[in-house]
């Protein structure tokens, strides 16, 4: 596939709302599903994983998001709300 990039999508979808761990394996298996169906899925929610071994404040990860959904093509969001919503703007095409 020289000279074409897969598609990047951004994750999006609620993390701290209910149940973090369920919440984490939602938006894996979705990023599972965009895998496997081609693009470059970006799972923020992984940074649970990081913020065990090296804290950071939530101010913190929020800003590493918004970098990442700025570099990535498309927006998948998932159902329920979360803070990343008011990062779903700009030249992203939103993945229903």
């Amino acid at each position: 596939m020289k000279g074409k990039r897969p598609i990047s999508v951004y994750v999006s979808s609620p993390y701290s709302k209910g149940n973090k761990l369920a919440n984490i394996r939602r938006a894996i298996e979705a990023g599972e599903q965009l895998w496997q169906a081609g693009y470059i899925p970006f799972i923020p929610h992984l940074f649970h994983y990081w913020n065990k071994i090296s804290p950071k404040t939530e101010k913190q990860w929020l800003g590493v998001g918004k970098i990442w959904l700025t570099q990535c093509d498309a927006v998948l969001r998932l159902e329920g709300k979360s803070k990343c919503i008011g990062l779903l703007y700009g030249n992203h095409r939103l993945l229903v």
